[in-house]
């Protein structure tokens, strides 16, 4: 009996622990046999960028490798490009000839096998208005054997853009500059480019302009200008004091490189700058026909006005005023330049004798605007019966003049 009793509770342990068995192998039959979601087995890599960096306005290409790191193959792959600024797809192969090349968007993959890989190429062209940067091109992994898996990598593509350097907002500090004036020309380096600059040099070429003297130096140095972005140089001058007033052309050389220091940029500029003078108005000499002027006889009254200044005077008008006898009282001379004179006439008629003050009124314009002077001058009018007593004196004058002569003469003899 007893021993009967330990069979069946030998039976019943080892039913209890084969039932246990079960329990524990079933699970890991059931781990075994699961298949991993197919956005767990696929990756996209970058497998070559080139050029890198890439320029604005020119070609690269890019070689993606989906990998595929499953036991089992992906089917039915589906990979989506985003095409986003500044890349633009190349939707035609002729140009390069090569069957890989891909020109849409979207590509499926029909098999890639486990472990196993699929290179895929695509040609851009980089938008000419691209600036230097990093930006991102987006691949998607959209569905796997009609599974939608949604995973997306981007991949960093370098842009080196070209710069280029502009002048913007050229000034001078004075409003008017004259010969032998100083003044400080300030003007605004813009990077227009769509690239960086480093090491640039603004430079005033004025060994061919000895009438500029540049009072400290005449270079500008700028380590970095980013993209649009703009920095003032400063520079102060002189006009050398013999300097002629007229028009001068500045040139400005500006040079500089990219961030890789493998393209240089070389431009030149041209500042004008207008140097003004003043002209001065003065009496060179005044003149009358006769040397006396007689009542009720005409006269003509020459003045002579000269420029002593550094600018032309235009649009001269001189004018006498003040003075109570009938004639011709103004002369227009339009321009005299500088260190010149031009004569301004005038006919009179004098209707009375005696000294008249009078005055001479000179108009003109120059670089600085309107001008106008005044001068006080005197004129001597002999009367009838005083023209009778002159005369009656210088032939008195002459009788006597003979007479001396005559004895003079008898006295050798």
């Amino acid at each position: 009996m007893i021993e009967n009793k330990q069979m069946k509770i030998l039976s019943k342990s080892t039913a209890l622990i084969f039932i246990l068995t079960l329990i524990l192998i079933v699970p890991c039959a059931t781990a075994r046999g699961y298949d991993a979601p197919a956005n767990a087995n696929l990756q996209i890599l970058a497998a070559e960028i080139n050029p890198q960096p890439a320029r604005p306005g020119e070609d690269m290409f890019v070689k993606i490798n989906i990998e595929n790191y499953a036991n089992d193959p992906a089917l039915d792959v589906v990979i989506e490009l985003e095409e986003i600024f500044p890349f633009h797809l190349k939707y035609s192969s002729y140009e390069y000839g090569i069957s890989k090349h891909n020109t849409n968007t979207t590509i499926t993959i029909p098999k890639i096998s486990a472990f196993g890989s699929y290179e895929a190429l695509y040609f851009f062209t980089v938008d000419p208005q691209a600036r230097s940067g990093e930006y991102e091109l987006s691949f998607k992994i959209a569905s796997m054997q009609g599974r939608t898996i949604g995973s997306i990598k981007n991949i960093r593509i370098n842009i080196e853009g070209d710069p280029d350097l502009v002048l913007k907002n050229s000034s001078i500090s004075s409003g008017v500059i004259t010969p032998g004036d100083e003044f400080i020309f300030s003007t605004d380096l813009t990077s227009v480019g769509t690239g960086n600059s480093k090491n640039i040099r603004v430079s005033l070429e004025l060994d061919q302009l000895p009438q500029i003297i540049p009072l400290d130096d005449s270079s500008r140095f700028i380590q970095e200008l980013d993209a649009q972005e703009s920095e003032t140089v400063s520079f102060r001058l002189k006009v050398a004091s013999d300097s002629d007033p007229t028009s001068y052309n500045i040139p400005i050389i500006i040079t500089g490189t990219d961030e890789t220091q493998n393209y240089s940029v070389t431009s030149t500029e041209v500042i004008g700058l207008d140097v003004r003078g003043k002209a001065k108005l003065t009496i060179a000499n005044i003149k009358t026909d006769p040397l006396l002027g007689s009542v009720d006889e005409e006269m003509t009254l020459m003045i002579r006005i000269e420029n002593a200044g550094e600018g032309d005077a235009k649009s001269v008008k001189v004018a006498i005023a003040d003075l109570p006898f009938p004639g011709i009282k103004e002369a227009f001379l339009g321009k005299i330049e500088a260190d010149d004179d031009s004569p301004a006439v005038f006919t009179l008629i004098p209707d009375k004798g005696g000294e008249f003050t009078y005055s001479l009124v000179i108009t003109y314009e120059d670089d600085f605007g309107e001008h106008t002077s005044v001068e006080e001058l005197n004129l001597m009018v002999n009367s009838k019966n005083g023209g009778i007593i002159n005369n009656i004196v210088l032939i008195s004058l002459f009788s006597l003049i003979c007479i001396g002569l005559y004895y003079f003469k008898k006295k050798e003899e």
